[in-house]
């Protein structure tokens, strides 16, 4: 991968390292795994069943989303994940505002280093 992607996701604390281990080193399919990371579903549906109050299905896509995220090496997302479904297990359909807020921002930030490290690439290919 080029090194300025590379560092752009590494601001993003997207461990790159990990995350192309997870894809046997295939450059190629973490890129394109990582490139379509933006216009995956599962976070607007958790917002959505959050906002709904369908607990059981915000359970379900926070848990897919934590999945997608740590086999992507986007660390922060994951333990953001991991907050969210601790709150929806404990069963008191509470969710803290503080827990919500931080998967929001997080989900924004590394979404836009993606965005970001995903144009430098192609760039760099023409």
């Amino acid at each position: 991968m080029q090194q300025q992607a590379v560092e752009i996701l590494k601001e993003a604390t997207i461990d790159v390292k990990e995350a192309l281990r997870r894809f046997n080193n295939n450059e190629k399919l973490y890129k394109k795994c990582l490139s379509l990371f933006p216009q995956e579903t599962t976070y607007t549906s958790l917002i959505e069943a959050i906002e709904k109050h369908d607990f059981e299905c915000a359970r379900k896509e926070a848990h897919t989303l934590k999945g997608i995220s740590s086999n992507l090496g986007i660390d922060e997302l994951t333990r953001a994940c991991t907050e969210v479904l601790t709150e929806l297990k404990n069963g008191t359909g509470i969710l803290d505002t503080v827990t919500l807020e931080h998967l929001k921002s997080t989900y924004s930030r590394v979404s836009t280093a993606i965005d970001d490290s995903v144009t430098v690439m192609n760039a760099l290919e023409e």
